[in-house]
């Protein structure tokens, strides 16, 4: 059987603390490790950076990474980035809050660009998602897919078994003829107001926003979608994380994601870990087929 043309899309941007884009500190040293780990399952991925950093990002990737392609994107050349930056000028007590300090809008949002991006390059791919690049880390995927070792010597990326080159074949399958999507029975970020939305919420569960993707067709219809919510928002006056957006679509269009629901973060080696909730590391148990085993509790 032939494997679909897949790609990965995501970015780095580091330095974003205490600038009017928003963000927070020290992402380059844990994103490019998790990065290094995410490509280990042997998939092509665009990495799209800011251009001064392109150089010491080549660098770095050109023999930890190799599949690793940058892309060199300016955050003021996002679709929208002036609009955004005038809202929070406009609007200071509204955008002031910690997490607008620590979230760029202009990444959140241009997640959807960047997909866009590399689908208009590459008419090969077939499938595309988009990952988060810090999501290979222990706070994230179970300790299960590490060892004792490596969070004694403080690897906290190292869960390469979380992504051998099964996963995404197993993730294509898992989405079909829709957009594979997560979502959240308690999410950090709720959906937008609903009179911006076709339909109302069925639920008050919220999409979360750092690994979705799909068929190609599906994924453009998906940021056709977003443009569109993103133009009534600022047509609002109204800036919203990316989330919360994306829970609206889904309010929208529920026939065009296939969505794993979970309750909780807090997964095996978390003192907090509750066995009796679905916590969003089962998604890679589900896709993995790991069976249930004992996992070393985090530093």
């Amino acid at each position: 059987m032939r494997r679909p043309h897949t790609a990965l899309v995501t970015c780095i941007y580091n330095g974003l603390a205490g600038t009017p884009y928003g963000g927070r500190l020290n992402r380059d040293a844990d994103y490019r490790d998790s990065l290094t780990t995410i490509a280990g399952a042997g998939l092509p991925i665009t990495c799209f950076v800011a251009p001064e950093a392109e150089a010491d990002h080549r660098r770095h990737f050109r023999g930890a990474a190799p599949a690793v392609t940058l892309a060199p994107l300016a955050l003021d050349a996002v679709p929208h980035s002036a609009a955004i930056q005038r809202l929070k000028l406009a609007h200071p007590d509204r955008y002031r809050g910690l997490e607008w300090q620590e979230r760029c809008v202009e990444i959140m949002w241009g997640k959807f660009h960047m997909l866009q991006q590399v689908l208009a390059r590459d008419p090969r791919v077939e499938f595309v998602y988009w990952i988060d690049a810090g999501l290979a880390n222990v706070n994230i995927i179970s300790t299960r897919y590490t060892t004792a070792d490596a969070l004694r010597a403080r690897r906290f990326c190292d869960v390469a078994r979380a992504f051998p080159s099964v996963l995404f074949d197993r993730l294509t399958t898992f989405a079909g003829d829709r957009v594979a999507a997560l979502k959240c029975t308690m999410p950090h970020n709720r959906g937008i107001p609903p009179r911006f939305n076709r339909r109302p919420y069925a639920h008050g569960d919220g999409v979360i926003g750092g690994l979705f993707g799909g068929p190609r067709a599906r994924v453009l219809d998906l940021c056709a979608r977003f443009d569109e919510k993103a133009a009534a928002l600022l047509a609002d006056e109204a800036l919203y994380f990316e989330e919360s957006i994306l829970t609206g679509i889904l309010a929208d269009c529920p026939g065009l994601f296939h969505c794993f629901t979970f309750d909780s973060w807090h997964h095996e080696g978390w003192a907090c870990h509750d066995a009796a909730r679905t916590n969003f590391s089962q998604f890679f148990d589900l896709l993995l087929q790991t069976p249930p085993g004992p996992a070393p509790p985090l530093p």
